[in-house]
């Protein structure tokens, strides 16, 4: 089955979105001199959670969630029904184009706004931070610092959680690897570009640096943060997590599942099992 959608219907979502948006005056007004939140980080490290904690500390700013419009694809219902879980993939490039219009729309009207991404490429975050710019905006660059070997497991976590709702996305590992390894590359050029009046790194936990114009220093932090060794509640957390995932893995087996996001199940099991080993940590059974 197709599931075509067209202009009409990317303008009709982003309208949809808007009025939402609208009806909570209240809370949301446009300012004289507007503020980009841009935040960056691979899948599964944690952006929602760093998003809530932003708009919890900025309650007068506008979180732009591509996850949220997905919905309102105009064949959502018999998408899901066929698709289930696999409906998230196939409503990626509508949610983005109504993303770039509700954006295009809302920093046309000077409002606080959060923007995130994976920083998978470059050129996206760029583009953004330069046009709401020229619009007036000032920029703020937060980033939140996960060891790769963490967000993957995120990533599962999330997809398993997920799914009971109707929004669990799987992540291809060799994906979320490309990703992780670009993103040091991209977030050094995105702070040394003097695009932005602050530039802030976090945990899932708390922000932990900032600076105004330091990127080397924004930099060092990162990869610190990145190497450093875990300490025992975390280590507690990511074993449990790990835990959780792996019993779910065992139910999709027994259900004659082979993969998840084209990644054999198998093959995710032996990443478990390194990240534990990596991670001298111990593995219910």
């Amino acid at each position: 089955m197709k599931y075509n959608f067209t202009e009409a219907d990317v303008g009709d979502a982003a309208e949809r979105v808007i009025k939402r948006i609208m009806k909570q005056l209240d809370a949301y007004s446009p300012v004289a001199r507007p503020l980009l939140y841009l935040l960056g980080g691979q899948p599964g490290a944690g952006k929602s959670t760093i998003s809530d904690r932003l708009l919890k500390e900025n309650p007068d700013t506008i979180f732009i969630n591509p996850d949220t419009y997905r919905n309102l694809h105009p064949q959502y219902e018999a998408l899901k029904a066929e698709l289930k879980s696999d409906a998230v993939k196939v409503t990626v490039e509508f949610s983005g184009a109504v993303t770039e219009r509700v954006r295009q729309v809302l920093s046309d009207r000077k409002y606080n706004l959060i923007v995130e991404g994976t920083f998978r490429t470059l050129g996206t975050p760029w583009r953004i931070t330069e046009e709401l710019k020229a619009k007036g905006y000032d920029a703020e660059l937060h980033a939140i610092a996960v060891p790769p070997d963490i967000s993957y497991v995120g990533t599962l976590d999330r997809y398993f959680v997920g799914r009971t709702k109707g929004t669990g996305r799987a992540v291809d590992k060799q994906h979320h690897d490309l990703v992780a390894d670009k993103l040091p590359l991209h977030l050094k050029a995105l702070a040394e570009s003097g695009m932005f009046r602050s530039m802030h790194l976090h945990t899932r936990e708390k922000e932990i640096f900032s600076t105004e114009c330091d990127a080397e220093a924004f930099m060092k932090k990162f990869h610190q943060e990145i190497g450093r060794r875990l300490d025992l509640v975390e280590e507690r957390r990511l074993s449990d997590r790990i835990n959780f995932v792996d019993r779910a893995l065992a139910k999709e087996e027994k259900r004659g599942i082979a993969t998840i996001a084209k990644t054999p199940i198998a093959e995710i099991r032996k990443e478990l099992q390194v990240v534990l080993k990596n991670r001298n940590i111990g593995m219910e059974r």
